[in-house]
């Protein structure tokens, strides 16, 4: 409380009127009071100091690595100084500032924020690193025969229309309906690729061949599975795919395939040709 005597009137700085000035300041502050009586008036200044406590902050982050084109969540904590707290954010490399205490950002490379707080006289700056992560290369789909590919090597999950097939992880794909397909590729750190484009895919049509040119056997089988046939005579690439199309096994020129560390079940021989002959035939795995 400030109190002035002598006068008749009191005008102070901050508006008050009277000679009581109850004033609360958040930083030091200087008050001058101005008294008149009987047409002198003099004037007298006072100076409030105020011991403002120290502020303590810490900024925190759900992840400090995060994926191209992710939000950022910046979380400020802060106690001390005098309970009214002012935020005032920057980058570097520059590019984002705000004023909020829990901003937002979506960064495009690696990124150092940094914050200024101030509360009454006294600030504090914080900063912390984030790193950021690129997505994997959109994928495209080429075909092969019946067999959908990736251009992604790794990490790739294929999708029929909306839904997410199981098992379906492998660069290679062999639908076994017509329908609409795509592939997205996700990397080491859960970092996602776009979408490829939907590749609309129909069944080709399995050439029916002679026991000459070609037979599996014996089907059922309990283990060993063999080929034969003039059309094995060239070159030829051989993949086994399970029920939901994926690729369990490929070789190249083979004519004996050993099924001793699968399941028993329904499996697609699939044969290529060096002539790009596909032939396609479904073996029953019985130990």
């Amino acid at each position: 409380m400030l109190k002035a005597s002598g006068g008749s009137t009191y005008q102070w700085n901050n508006g008050i009127l009277k000679d009581s000035n109850l004033v609360k300041p958040f930083a030091s502050t200087t008050y001058t009071v101005t008294v008149s009586f009987n047409g002198c008036t003099d004037s007298s200044k006072v100076k409030v100091t105020v011991d403002t406590p120290a502020i303590v902050a810490s900024i925190s982050v759900l992840k400090d690595s995060i994926c191209f084109g992710d939000p950022i969540q910046l979380n400020t904590t802060v106690s001390g100084g005098v309970n009214t707290y002012f935020y005032a954010w920057s980058s570097m490399p520059n590019g984002f500032s705000s004023i909020a205490k829990n901003p937002i950002d979506f960064p495009i490379g690696p990124i150092i924020y940094t914050v200024t707080i101030t509360s009454g006289a006294k600030s504090i700056s914080k900063s912390i690193p984030i790193k950021v992560i690129p997505k994997p290369n959109t994928p495209t789909i080429t075909r092969t025969g019946n067999t959908l590919n990736s251009s992604n090597p790794s990490g790739n999950n294929w999708f029929k229309d909306t839904s997410k097939i199981a098992n379906a992880i492998n660069q290679s794909f062999s639908p076994t309906n017509n329908g609409n397909y795509f592939v997205q590729t996700t990397n080491f750190f859960g970092c996602q690729s776009n979408k490829s484009s939907v590749f609309v895919f129909a069944l080709s049509a399995i050439p029916n061949v002679s026991k000459e040119e070609f037979e599996i056997y014996p089907n059922p089988f309990d283990g060993i599975l063999n080929m034969r046939g003039s059309i094995l005579d060239n070159n030829y690439h051989v993949e086994v795919l399970n029920q939901s199309g994926q690729v369990l096994y490929k070789s190249e020129n083979s004519k004996t395939i050993d099924f001793s560390n699968y399941a028993n079940g329904i499996y697609t021989v699939r044969i290529l040709t060096s002539n790009q002959l596909e032939i396609k035939q479904q073996v029953v795995l019985s130990k």
